[in-house]
């Protein structure tokens, strides 16, 4: 129509044609129902489009900020003054704001028509594009086969719906989201947005050796009831699983550091939490502790949908995700839980919210990057968060001193902590590792001078 379709009929010559309709007017006071719909509904004088209710596809009040997600579907709906007396149809954006919803009695048989107080002269219907009028005898046509229609139309609706919901859980939403796609039908390969993230890798230590002393079903068992103790802790916190590798995570953060560091926080909790309720019980040996080993690095990310015109995958691509992988790995060295790097934790001045320790700077494996990296203390039992958070000002003027290159006097720190805390893993193995760059004369050795680190 004119007034916004692409019918070519203006409003007014469209509503005549239509009998059965609503005008919703960017005004409500001056929206109008028309005569034969006020009359199948038994509409008195005051009542309005307020009581117009949707039924189909979901129940709520019918609402103007609902249309332009409704358009192009099949819609049922009801008055409040007869709502046994349904409606199915369709809603046009007439332009300017308005709207029109061209509807038709839902009967199923002639006999529903008359026990409406109508008659089939009244299904006279104007083409929404235009044509000429149905004439008459369209209301002959089978009402039996119009609802087998609808029921297909419902059923391929419910269909679409499972597919959007299977391929929600292979591409999350919030990836689709973070590369500008709204929603699964605007994901298109070559998609691609660059974004400021942290980047988590968990992974449960010594899982190699666990697979191996276990039945193949028992494994995968294993490895499905770890990540539903970990997923929701990373979802809780804004984040979003990008791959499952095995017993590992890869997730990604935006927003706040805080975000990946409290779902790390999270992870270290459930994990214990979940030991303690006997979750793995009867899948691994009662002599195996389950650990874990998280590593937190943030930068910027190339997110995007890559692949053939056939065969499409999410991709990230950057360093960053290296560098995590390689900073959890940091976590076996020194005997920690959870581990994260200056940029992952921010300002390492405010220790309001979280407790670090910093553990210096440290010269990634296999790569030219040296990095600050500090032990997260908050998601460990409490004996180890609280010895360890005590003598956290010890450690860390021993790491100062293992920096200046003052081998003895970061030696003695290091010792001070483990008489404080003999399973203070990660002060035996920084005082491990000193002595053995000592022997190395402090060449190529892990630690590094604090210098202008990478990160």
């Amino acid at each position: 129509m004119t007034d916004g379709s692409a019918s070519g009929l203006s409003l007014e010559t469209f509503t005549k044609a239509v009998p059965f309709h609503v005008v919703v007017e960017p005004d409500p006071a001056s929206s109008t129902i028309s005569p034969r719909l006020r009359r199948y509904w038994s509409l008195e004088p005051g009542d309005d489009t307020d009581g117009i209710t949707l039924i189909r596809p979901f129940a709520a009040p019918l609402q103007p900020r609902m249309f332009p997600e409704l358009t192009n579907m099949v819609l049922t709906v009801a008055h409040a003054r007869r709502p046994d007396r349904q409606v199915r149809g369709e809603l046009i954006d007439a332009g300017d704001g308005r709207w029109v919803l061209s509807c038709m009695p839902a009967v199923s048989s002639v006999t529903d028509l008359a026990n409406s107080d109508l008659h089939l002269t009244d299904l006279s219907l104007a083409s929404g594009l235009g044509d000429a009028l149905i004439a008459v005898e369209a209301a002959n046509v089978s009402l039996l086969e119009s609802r087998d229609a609808l029921g297909t139309l419902e059923r391929t609706f419910h269909e679409l719906e499972a597919t959007t919901e299977t391929f929600r859980r292979f591409v999350p939403t919030p990836f689709l989201e973070a590369i500008g796609a709204h929603s699964v039908a605007e994901a298109r390969l070559g998609l691609s947005a660059t974004l400021e993230m942290t980047v988590m890798f968990a992974d449960l230590r010594g899982f190699d050796t666990i697979r191996h002393m276990i039945a193949g079903d028992d494994v995968v068992e294993l490895v499905n009831r770890y990540l539903a103790l970990a997923a929701p802790a990373i979802s809780d916190h804004g984040g979003f699983v990008i791959e499952y590798a095995g017993d590992g995570i890869i997730a990604l953060f935006g927003g706040s550091t805080h975000n990946a560091l409290n779902a790390g926080i999270g992870i270290q909790r459930a994990l214990r939490a979940g030991i303690a309720d006997g979750t793995f019980n009867g899948l691994i040996p009662r002599s195996v502790a389950l650990d874990i080993g998280i590593g937190l690095h943030r930068g910027n990310l190339e997110l995007g949908i890559v692949g053939t015109t056939d065969h499409w995958f999410t991709s990230v691509v950057s360093d960053v995700v290296d560098t995590a992988w390689r900073v959890q790995r940091l976590t076996r060295t020194f005997g920690a839980e959870l581990l994260a790097t200056r940029t992952a934790i921010g300002s390492t001045n405010d220790r309001s919210s979280s407790d670090f320790r910093r553990l210096g700077v440290i010269e990634v494996e296999s790569t030219l990057q040296r990095l600050d990296v500090f032990e997260v203390l908050d998601g460990l039992d409490a004996h180890d968060h609280d010895r360890r958070l005590a003598s956290r000002a010890t450690f860390e003027t021993a790491v100062t001193a293992r920096e200046r290159g003052e081998a003895a006097a970061a030696a003695d720190g290091f010792r001070a902590c483990l008489d404080a805390d003999h399973l203070d893993a990660p002060a035996r193995n920084c005082l491990e590792l000193l002595q053995f760059d000592f022997l190395q004369e402090l060449q190529g050795g892990l630690f590094q001078s604090p210098a202008a680190p990478t990160t």
